[in-house]
């Protein structure tokens, strides 16, 4: 049998007479413990009820706290014609608290986890949850989509941080078909370093980003300027 914490549980057991060997009575109402990972537990409180001749019922609530995988074991003491004895009548294991039990069992955390796992689409993987995301993610490539939910200040926020982005963060990866190139090749470059090529740099000024040829004609006129 499975519990959860703040489940009530329910047992039974019958008593013999230790001579003749049949159903009888306690001479007194017996006593049930419970042994949680095999410590006796107090709080986890049972009580005992007659049922019928030779039989009787256990019931107790499974104490908050108990987690899953503890494993609860329920022995009784009783006394039949005078002869005390002992023995454990059942054992049993926690499960993991059902999520809609969590506040009646005081479990805060898990109710708070609840709050969050009840706004998820019941399965996210379905066609339908991914033509969803698509359909967003057309929307945002496209600014005259009503589907997006930026301002024009964030448009502006987000175009003012690509300017200022430094190439340092990406020189190491950048192709040489990139942005990157034009910023380096403009501000990092020579034509001395390897004769008859553009020599681009990264950053720092020494490791190269990468080289390309050029091809001059002496007849052809200067660039003196540009205005």
């Amino acid at each position: 049998m499975l519990y959860r914490a703040g489940d009530t549980y329910h047992g039974m057991f019958c008593l013999q007479n230790f001579i003749t060997g049949g159903l009888a009575n306690a001479d007194s109402t017996p006593v049930a413990t419970a042994c949680r990972n095999g410590t006796d537990d107090a709080r986890f409180s049972l009580a005992v009820t007659f049922a019928d001749s030779g039989r009787y019922r256990i019931s107790g609530v499974v104490p908050t706290g108990y987690v899953a995988g503890d494993i609860v074991q329920v022995s009784v003491l009783a006394s039949v014609a005078g002869v005390v004895a002992k023995a454990v009548v059942d054992q049993f294991q926690i499960i993991a608290v059902n999520l809609n039990d969590a506040a009646a069992a005081g479990l805060t955390d898990v109710v708070a986890v609840k709050g969050k796992t009840d706004n998820l689409p019941a399965d996210p993987a379905t066609v339908t949850a991914q033509s969803e995301i698509l359909t967003q993610l057309q929307a945002i490539a496209n600014p005259d989509s009503p589907g997006v939910m930026l301002a024009s200040t964030e448009y502006d926020a987000i175009a003012d941080a690509v300017l200022q982005r430094d190439v340092g963060n990406v020189e190491a990866t950048a192709p040489q078909h990139s942005l990157c190139f034009v910023v380096l090749a403009m501000s990092e470059s020579n034509t001395t370093t390897h004769a008859n090529k553009l020599t681009v740099f990264r950053s720092d000024g020494t490791t190269e980003f990468a080289q390309k040829v050029l091809t001059s004609d002496a007849a052809a006129i200067p660039i003196t300027g540009v205005s």
